[in-house]
């Protein structure tokens, strides 16, 4: 076997990890909010630990596989404009957690109501602020 044959199935388990933790969240979220409404609905069919330890462990190979990968481009800049669409879609997303908050939380009446608006505000000001980032910080080297 040669490195670039190494390096070519190298790079396609990366791709393949990386599509494999994307669905298996999506699908351990989706499967764990049915699971809120309707108890018994998914867990009567399978255990959601499965999928979970599933998402833990592709995930933890993706950051490791990202780390290096981003290590060795480092001197790329890549600037992301902020789209109309992205503000969009941020709004709508911010609507729909603090929808799924209030329902959750009604029974505490207007305090419910208090904490599925403030929610969806901190949760609408994040994505922006996460958008707008220019330079991420490295926490473990403390710099920029």
């Amino acid at each position: 076997m040669t490195l670039q044959t190494f390096q070519l199935i190298w790079k396609m388990t990366k791709e393949l990890v990386s599509e494999v933790f994307k669905i298996s969240l999506l699908s351990y979220l989706l499967f764990y909010l049915i699971e809120d409404f309707f108890p018994g609905f998914v867990s009567s069919f399978f255990s959601m630990n499965i999928l979970l330890g599933i998402v833990v462990g592709s995930g933890v190979f993706t950051v490791i596989s990202q780390k290096e990968e981003s290590k060795e481009g480092e001197g790329k800049e890549a600037k992301n404009k902020i789209r109309a669409r992205d503000i969009v879609f941020i709004v709508m997303l911010s609507i729909i957690s603090g929808g799924l908050i209030y329902l959750k939380t009604k029974d505490l009446g207007k305090l419910g109501l208090a904490i599925s608006i403030i929610s969806g505000i901190i949760i609408l000001l994040m994505s922006i602020l996460l958008l707008t980032e220019e330079e991420p910080f490295d926490s473990a080297q403390g710099k920029k």
